[in-house]
């Protein structure tokens, strides 16, 4: 349908001139009602008791709570096209046991009105600014949470049962703003602490969602900032008349978090039914914002349900996945008091250490750092036993293959760990490898005097599966190991611990063969110091393990080698003797070796003799003169007797018994009748 209009010849004989006339009459009539209505308005509002407004919610929320609602100035009225109404210093009570009187404070509270509405009775809030709020959640001894209110009826309240309804049928809010605001929680029995800032947070009607709101925002973790968006309940389910709904997505730099689910009563925190995922693409960046360490860890994902039960918590199902590596189970967690509790039973098909830590098939990580020279191996900082005395634990855990490092499988690896007031008991602990079994216990004090207790045994062992579970790295084959290893140690430092040490190691290594070159012993001054006593070592494509034996004692953080470590191979034998400082971190190690199999003339009574010498960190590798000499002697008198005395064995015995691992397994220290000691202490 069209409309035209003639201007030709006016309606009924009236001029252009009249209809402008008319058209101005009317405009300035609709303007000057409009200036009346909004002199009216204004007058109106200014007459409007707002206190009646406020004593109106405050008696709402101690009849829904139980809790005051102050306001320390205000409401003020900002007049314009959309009112402010603005109040001060605003709080809410907070439980009669809190650390401090409010539970929530808020610098300032901006509710823009509708003006309209406003004059019929409604309060219809267009935006609601919450300036510098500071919420603090804490507990109380008894693990009683402070955001637990009280149900209507149970305080005094001047409202009648219909007031409620009337109040919240009049109030409507369609968007709010948060900025700079603090949110901390405060476990009331253990005393910790902690704290996130939210720099800006924005809820406005949900356009997806009806009756909810849409959440875009920040959350400031030290220097990480972590970007919030999605949905979350309407004011209606805040209250507790419909279950609290949350749809929400957290990502920072390297991770991405989201929470799907429901909260029956939000007000309580009870009914919580969530499903929580978390990846991290990038362990690096996400350490780097938080203002760690990079921790050597590989890209990661964690999906759980998240529900409550009564004072407790529980994830269940859980399940970690990183590359091929899998953790599935469930957590517990309790609050309680002097400790909360927590639970956790998990279980793994596969578990690849050196795909999850960043490190190769040689056992060693991705990291280029270079190793500190001079510096010190065990550091004198404090070992962070508080929180052991912060949570009861009880966990068991089974992998059914570990893959170590260097590439060696463990199977069947269980261990149960129980911590109660401070003390953690990992009993019992075995594993399957190499064909052998290993079992053993770890005791951790971090009472007044820290302090642990470690026991370890096993048999059967091949070596080189021993090696990679010590990251160490070598091509062997056979090599039954038995061990027996007894530490105890105390102190508040990783310093104070091996200053301390006290006990007994005890490795007996079988007949096996290491291809190409011997063991690799992590040091260039240690492989030097091989290279010196064993000249087959660069030759030789294979060498032929007859036996390895370690038996040392350990005694205040001292350990005295006394020929106690000895290795029995088909061409040579070699003993090492002297100490090692763990508490100074001194080592003074000498290196004999003695020739059981012909190298040629003037080498098949081979003797050779180093000394290692400093500290752990930059040790020197030097000549042993007692040794060195009486390696010349042979030499010299094998010459001028044209090779007789290379039979004669004499002397070659002053340096290596004819089976050292028989001695090294003697429980007291090898003596010597003949009139050289084999270490002369210096």
């Amino acid at each position: 349908m069209s409309f035209q209009v003639e201007t030709t010849k006016p309606p009924g004989g009236a001029s252009p001139l009249r209809g402008r006339r008319l058209l101005a009459w009317l405009l300035a009539g609709a303007a000057a009602a409009v200036a009346v209505l909004v002199v009216a308005a204004v007058v109106a509002l200014r007459s409007v008791d707002l206190s009646r407004f406020t004593g109106t919610i405050a008696a709402a929320v101690k009849s829904q709570t139980g809790r005051e609602l102050t306001v320390g100035r205000g409401p003020h009225l900002r007049i314009s096209l959309l009112p402010s109404i603005v109040l001060e210093d605003v709080a809410l009570s907070n439980a009669p046991w809190g650390s401090r009187k409010e539970m929530v404070r808020v610098k300032r509270v901006e509710l823009r009105v509708k003006l309209l509405a406003l004059l019929h009775g409604e309060i219809l809030v267009d935006r609601l600014v919450l300036a510098g709020p500071d919420v603090l959640l804490e507990t109380d001894e008894k693990g009683e949470g402070n955001w637990v209110l009280g149900q209507p009826g149970q305080a005094a309240s001047s409202e009648t049962p219909g007031t409620e309804g009337s109040l919240l049928s009049r109030v409507g809010i369609r968007e709010v703003r948060v900025t700079d605001a603090l949110l901390a929680y405060r476990d009331g029995c253990a005393g910790w602490r902690v704290g996130v800032h939210v720099p800006h947070l924005a809820l406005a009607a949900s356009r997806r969602s009806k009756g909810n709101l849409d959440v875009e925002g920040a959350l400031s973790l030290d220097r990480a900032v972590v970007s919030v968006s999605g949905v979350i309940g309407g004011v209606d389910s805040m209250l507790g008349s419909r279950p609290f709904p949350l749809a929400l997505s957290l990502s920072m730099k390297g991770a991405v978090a989201k929470l799907e689910g429901a909260i029956e009563r939000v007000r309580d925190l009870a009914g919580v039914d969530l499903k929580i995922t978390l990846e991290v693409t990038d362990p690096k960046a996400v350490a780097a914002s938080l203002g760690t360490a990079p921790p050597g860890l590989a890209p990661f994902q964690v999906e759980c349900r998240v529900r409550d039960s009564g004072k407790g918590w529980a994830l269940d199902p859980l399940r970690f996945t990183a590359g091929r590596s899998s953790i599935s189970g469930s957590v517990g967690y309790v609050m309680g008091c002097p400790r909360s509790k927590i639970s956790a039973e998990l279980r793994a098909a596969l578990l690849d250490l050196g795909e999850l830590t960043g490190a190769g098939k040689d056992g060693r990580t991705t990291s280029n750092a270079p190793a500190t020279k001079g510096g010190k191996l065990f550091s004198a900082e404090p070992l962070p036993l508080d929180v052991l005395r912060a949570f009861d634990v009880t966990a068991a855990v089974q992998v059914e293959t570990l893959v170590l490092p260097g590439g060696a499988e463990a199977r069947s690896v269980a261990a149960r760990a129980v911590l109660t007031n401070g003390r953690l008991v990992v009993d019992p602990l075995s594993l399957t490898l190499g064909g052998g079994r290993i079992s053993g216990s770890l005791r951790l004090d971090a009472g007044r005097r820290p302090g642990f207790t470690a026991n370890l045994t096993g048999s059967d062992v091949e070596l080189r599966a021993l090696l990679a579970l010590l990251g160490a790295r070598a091509d062997v084959s056979g090599g039954p190991t038995d061990l027996t290893i007894a530490l105890a140690g105390s102190g508040g430092s990783l310093h104070e611990w091996v200053a301390s040490l006290g006990g007994k190691v005890r490795i007996v290594v079988g007949p096996g063969r290491i291809e190409g070159a011997a063991l690799m012993l992590g040091g260039d001054v240690l492989t030097g110091a091989l290279d010196a006593v064993n000249p087959f070592r660069k030759s030789d494509t294979s060498t032929e393990l007859r036996c390895a034996v370690i038996n040392v004692p350990v005694e205040r953080g001292v350990v005295r080698l006394d020929r106690r470590v000895a290795v029995e191979t088909s061409k040579i034998n070699i003993v090492l003797a002297g100490m090692a400082d763990l508490g100074t971190e001194m080592l003074d190690v000498g290196f004999r070796s003695k020739a059981t199999q012909g190298l040629g003339m003037g080498l098949a009574n081979f003797a050779g003799a180093v000394r290692v010498q400093g500290p752990f960190t930059s040790p020197a590798l030097g000549v042993d003169a007692e040794g060195t000499a009486m390696a010349a002697s042979t030499l010299q008198s094998a010459v001028k007797s044209r090779g007789r005395s290379l039979f004669q064995g004499r002397i070659q015995e002053m340096f290596v018994a004819e089976s050292p691992c028989k001695d090294a397994l003697g429980e007291a220290p090898p003596s010597r009748p003949w009139p050289l000691s084999l270490f002369r202490k210096r």
